[in-house]
């Protein structure tokens, strides 16, 4: 009777490492431009969507008001272009819709880290017609390649959205 009992808690621990080790998240690797990044299983991905290597979007069934994304990009910095240049540049894509955004106001700018490359985390929020949006973003320098993952999604769904936004950054690797 006690190695029954001892066998049945050892398949339970078993079943309990199983289901705690099972990965939900599908890794996209991006060989030529030498890094590699996971998204949930059930996000929607698209290879060079506006610009992009790669965009992630939460699934079309969660979606009230606008479809959650993560935008990820690189491309290597023009010719005599410093790094604090290269970081501005998100603002200056934004100055192309400025007739249509109202109330943009930046929430952080900070120090971030992205496999180990030190670079710019920001947070900032604009309207854009009557939807308001929130976006995180991170963006580092390596080897004159520059790197930006962004997150863009409404406030009322920022707190959720960021923790997931956090474990696709912290998934990040160059390869």
């Amino acid at each position: 009777m006690l190695i029954r009992t001892i066998n049945t808690v050892i398949l339970i621990i078993l079943l309990f490492i199983a289901g705690c080790s099972r990965d939900d998240t599908a890794r996209y690797v991006n060989k030529e431009k030498g890094y590699s990044i996971a998204f949930p299983k059930l996000w929607e991905t698209e290879n060079g969507f506006e610009g992009s290597d790669v965009i992630a979007f939460v699934p079309q069934e969660a979606v009230v008001i606008f479809r959650p994304n993560i935008f990820v990009g690189s491309e290597e910095l023009q010719p005599g272009m410093d790094e604090g240049s290269y970081y501005r540049l998100p603002f200056k894509a934004l100055t192309g819709f400025t007739s249509r955004i109202r109330n943009f106001h930046l929430i952080e700018n900070r120090t971030a880290v992205l496999d180990r490359v030190k670079g710019k985390g920001l947070v900032y929020a604009y309207d854009i017609g009557d939807l308001k949006i929130r976006v995180i973003s991170i963006t580092v320098i390596k080897d004159r390649v520059g790197y930006i993952i962004t997150g863009t999604t409404v406030p009322e769904n920022y707190d959720e959205f960021r923790e997931q936004y956090k474990k696709v950054v912290d998934s990040f690797r160059f390869e």
